[in-house]
């Protein structure tokens, strides 16, 4: 799997890119450099914006699934994840698991332009998003 992660918005709001097929050690590393993020922020809540370039196959074992994303999904930071472009009903059942495991707050959208309105609304406290795509802080390959 290919994984862009950016700050769309510094300590506010993560912009992810994703495409490829997926395992459990990409989830797995690329969460704990997501929380390590989470973490440097001053802010109660960070919101993550993760936009489906082309995602492939992804791991379907629930428990590992569930201890792979705990350190991000269940992180008190944890705000609302935002997907666009999910297209697929493997990724959206397994986001809809783990939301209900973690009492995650996630919305599927079907552009970023979408994704940062929502954002607005749900988060009142947000200034207004940039609209130019960040470049890359990390990539995971």
């Amino acid at each position: 799997m290919t994984l862009h992660i950016s700050w769309l918005l510094e300590n506010r709001v993560m912009y992810v890119e994703a495409w490829g097929d997926v395992s459990i050690d990409d989830i797995t590393t690329s969460t704990l450099y997501m929380v390590d993020l989470m973490e440097q922020s001053e802010h109660p809540l960070v919101h993550i914006i993760v936009v489906n370039v082309g995602i492939g196959k992804i791991p379907l074992n629930v428990i590992q699934l569930q201890r792979a994303t705990r350190p991000l999904l269940g992180h008190p930071k944890n705000g609302w994840h935002v997907f666009v472009n999910s297209q697929s009903t493997v990724i959206d059942y397994s986001m809809n698991l783990l939301a209900q495991l973690f009492k995650t707050r996630w919305r599927k959208v079907s552009t970023v332009e979408e994704a940062r309105a929502f954002l607005q609304d749900v988060d009142q406290s947000l200034p207004p998003l940039p609209t130019d795509i960040p470049e890359p802080m990390r990539v995971f390959e």
